[in-house]
């Protein structure tokens, strides 16, 4: 299968593999973005390069690639796992369910697995249902406000949740497409149910706060800061479209 002008990220530690696939992509006309033997160098490109696609080794020099899926999936960036070992299913659902090969997978193999996940991926972008928001804010005005701006930027549906169990709750009833996120709740902690949700259901997450500087290990680009203009959480919510809404 080819890959067409697909800009493929590769996240692998073992050179000799690293070039087979390199080659495998290329010859089926694609670019290689990498390769990346680090989540460092991989989640470096991922900010500088428009990546398409990728397959990412599970382990790498400096860790598990979980933060590299993360940040495809926050992207809508379809992607498979090379790895060594058979993935447990506790790790499958941080990876966002990601097909998984066991090495040694011939590189023809990957990159035709690779080219059919590129196209459920497109199938699942078209035929996918009006897009649904979660809003986890327990200031009433601002949740207003909040649910405004999604429903004006193109979401159908949007749920509100006050706690922590709430929000949990209410993704579990209706999977949502995008969550905005306070830190703070009435009961419980919002940063918690909502990287609860990201790692159950691949949805991405915007944190909207007065305390910007407790987001840690959330992109910046997805971090609001209270008060906020409807511009700034406009150009939040445009970086999250990717994975949310079909442009």
């Amino acid at each position: 299968m080819k890959l067409g002008q697909q800009r493929v990220l590769l996240v692998e530690d073992e050179m000799l593999t690293a070039i087979d696939l390199s080659c495998e992509i290329e010859d089926s006309g694609g670019e290689t973005i990498g390769p990346a033997t680090s989540v460092k160098d991989a989640l470096r490109l991922l900010e500088r390069e428009a990546v398409t696609a990728a397959i990412l080794d599970v382990n790498v020099r400096d860790g598990e690639t979980m933060p590299v899926a993360a940040a495809l999936i926050a992207r809508g960036i379809p992607f498979i796992l090379h790895t060594g070992a058979v993935l447990p299913s506790r790790l499958r659902t941080r990876f966002g369910g990601a097909p998984v090969h066991i090495k040694p997978t011939s590189s023809r193999r990957l990159i035709a697995a690779l080219a059919r996940e590129i196209e459920s991926a497109e199938a699942r972008g078209q035929g996918r249902s009006a897009p649904h928001a979660l809003v986890i804010e327990d200031e009433r005005q601002t949740a207003q406000i909040l649910d405004g701006c999604l429903r004006a930027y193109g979401y159908a549906s949007v749920d509100r949740a006050d706690t922590e169990a709430g929000a949990i709750a209410a993704a579990q009833a209706h999977r949502p497409d995008l969550v905005l996120v306070d830190l703070r709740l009435r009961e419980g902690d919002g940063l918690s149910a909502a990287r609860a949700i990201r790692i159950a259901y691949g949805v991405p997450l915007i944190v909207v706060t007065s305390r910007p500087d407790l987001a840690t290990g959330i992109d910046a680009r997805f971090v609001v800061a209270k008060p906020f203009t409807p511009a700034i959480l406009q150009a939040a919510i445009e970086r999250a479209r990717p994975a949310a809404i079909p442009a």
